[in-house]
């Protein structure tokens, strides 16, 4: 294991090798795609390369991981690697293979990677400059709009907060709708309770992931109007459940207000979380099927046995001919 300055230099090294994979991009675009600890802001106007290095960065983090922002040093690490790879960073010569070992630390996997951008334009754009640089496993990446990525997430697991996944995303007006049905089921003034300010303070309260039963809600009230009033309204009357259980139309007001959306969240949490683990385990399992010494190991039993059966073949093949021989001896 190397001491601390030959720690400090394998670092360096390691970084130097690293930003070799990107010869295009200047210093800083370089010094941004090879941040991986910590959050970074890029502030840059348009046309300076910004997604070309939003792109770069996530190369980085699938191959190599923290390896270029990283002061952590494998306990595997010789002083012959720290040679090898401080010449590596120099020259950019040597064995291709130890070098991405070397530098490799905790690669990211392709589906724990979030790529928001904000139209559906510039998502598009960056999808495709992914599977240029990276191929298929570029497939595998959350490049999307925010709202897309959110209804990706409640498609794939809102059944488990007690939805259907058919559902229907409201807009504003399609929420103000709902609120003024609401309003009239309950016989409530809209004069004096105004569809908009209601909905205002449900989007409010979500923010502060505050439930309609909750006290803190009347907080966020005016002093002049009734909590109890507003909490009836945001609540779900029968009349509107129906249909939101059957998938047919949800609302963003009534929608986000059920109570069991987010008493089941760590649920949904969790479940993610195995899956996650279920999917690491199996690309951890391929990427151990598809890495040369196994592939070596492979070939070499299968050599042995093609020489196994050719000597099979021969050796009953002479067997054959001197039953042959014995046989014409005995005539």
């Amino acid at each position: 294991m190397l001491n601390h300055e030959k720690q400090l230099q394998f670092c360096k090294a390691r970084r130097g090798a690293i930003a070799r994979e990107f010869p295009r991009l200047n210093p800083e675009q370089c010094k941004a795609a090879l941040a991986t600890e910590g959050p970074l802001l890029l502030l840059a106007g348009a046309g300076s390369g910004k997604t070309t290095v939003l792109i770069h960065r996530i190369a980085n983090l699938m191959k190599y991981g923290r390896g270029s922002d990283s002061e952590e040093v494998p306990e595997f690490v010789t002083e012959d690697d720290l040679a090898f790879l401080e010449e590596y960073a120099r020259t950019g010569q040597g064995d291709k293979a130890r070098q991405e070992r070397l530098c490799r630390l905790d690669p990211a996997a392709p589906w724990s990677i979030l790529a928001i951008t904000f139209t559906n334009k510039a998502a598009g754009e960056l999808k495709d400059r992914l599977a240029d640089m990276l191929g298929p496993s570029a497939n595998d990446i959350w490049a999307s709009t925010f709202h897309s990525a959110c209804v990706r997430i409640l498609r794939r697991d809102i059944e488990k907060l007690g939805f259907a996944s058919s559902f229907t995303i409201y807009d504003t007006d399609d929420s103000l709708r709902v609120i003024k049905d609401i309003l009239k089921e309950l016989n409530m003034d809209d004069k004096q309770f105004a569809p908009r300010s209601v909905l205002g303070y449900i989007s409010r309260a979500k923010d502060e992931l505050l439930l309609a039963a909750d006290k803190n809600v009347s907080v966020m009230l005016p002093n002049s109007v009734d909590a109890s009033s507003i909490i009836v309204t945001v609540q779900k009357p029968e009349s509107v459940q129906a249909p939101i259980r059957k998938g047919e139309e949800i609302g963003e007001a009534t929608l986000s207000y059920a109570n069991e959306v987010i008493a089941k969240v760590p649920l949904v949490a969790a479940e993610s979380v195995a899956r996650s683990d279920l999917i690491a385990g199996w690309e951890q399992g391929r990427s151990l099927l598809t890495s040369p010494w196994f592939i070596a190991i492979m070939a070499t039993i299968a050599a042995l046995i093609g020489v196994y059966l050719i000597l099979l073949v021969f050796y009953r093949r002479k067997q054959r001919q001197l039953r042959r021989v014995k046989k014409f001896r005995d005539l």
